[in-house]
């Protein structure tokens, strides 16, 4: 199982997200997929959005972002299955990897394992 509890610490992440807090519609031209479980998400329908960015790797990168500056990668989307379940983990503390995890599955695996002791 891959989610855990308290947050991880990294030296040097491939990227950062800003996590979100709310969801919204999705206002993209054309449809995406939800990064933890893959389902297809029509434009309109409400989704959490995550921004993306990392750090520049070449010189010119850093002219062209600035010294310091973020380099801007796609979004990633969740469902609102899955993004409930993301806004239940930030709130316990409890951590998962973006765009690796399948918060649906974790969860019955959880319930599973959670069963066996009642």
């Amino acid at each position: 199982m891959a989610m855990s509890c308290g947050l991880r610490d990294y030296d040097d992440p491939a990227w950062w997200y800003t996590p979100a807090d709310d969801f919204s519609a999705l206002d993209t031209k054309r449809s995406r997929k939800c990064c933890s479980c893959g389902e297809k998400l029509k434009v309109g329908v409400q989704v959490l959005k995550f921004r993306r960015w990392r750090n520049p790797r070449n010189d010119f990168e850093d002219r062209f972002y600035g010294d310091g500056g973020e380099v801007p990668m796609p979004t990633m989307y969740m469902c609102e299955e899955c993004g409930s379940i993301a806004l239940a983990c930030e709130l316990s503390e409890v951590s998962f990897l973006l765009g690796e995890d399948n918060l649906k599955e974790e969860v019955e695996v959880f319930v599973k394992k959670k069963s066996k002791f009642l």
